[in-house]
């Protein structure tokens, strides 16, 4: 329950500390000069990895609520195991894009190959 917990406070933070940082007008991902501004889009990358791990995580508890009598007999260390497995693909596939090493029908075929092997693991 309070992995749950955790993980709920830690989505709902991030979404909304997101959605503050996207209301700001100064908060752009190049500086003046048209040159990247490397803590902006790391205070974002970030920000986005704590959401989606919390998100995956939270549907990972959901998901295995069915299947067992109580909360407290849901395997946490899958949990944590698969949530950052995803995020950790997610960022690198991100990062991948980000410097045009891949294309998005490239990245989502990765993504569904990642959902099967998933599903079948």
């Amino acid at each position: 329950m309070k992995l749950l917990i955790a993980l709920t406070f830690s989505l709902l933070n991030s979404v909304a500390f997101l959605f503050y940082l996207s209301s700001i007008n100064n908060f752009l991902p190049f500086d003046s000069s048209q040159s990247y501004n490397w803590t902006n889009i790391v205070t974002v990358v970030v920000l986005f990895a704590v959401g989606i791990f919390s998100l995956v995580g939270i549907l990972l508890i959901l998901g295995q609520l069915p299947f067992k009598k109580k909360i407290s007999n849901i395997s946490w260390y899958l949990v944590i195991k698969y949530s950052g497995i995803v995020t950790l693909f997610l960022l690198i596939l991100g990062t991948f894009y980000f410097f045009h090493i891949f294309t998005w029908y490239w990245i989502l075929a990765l993504v569904v190959l990642l959902g099967i092997l998933i599903v079948i693991i």
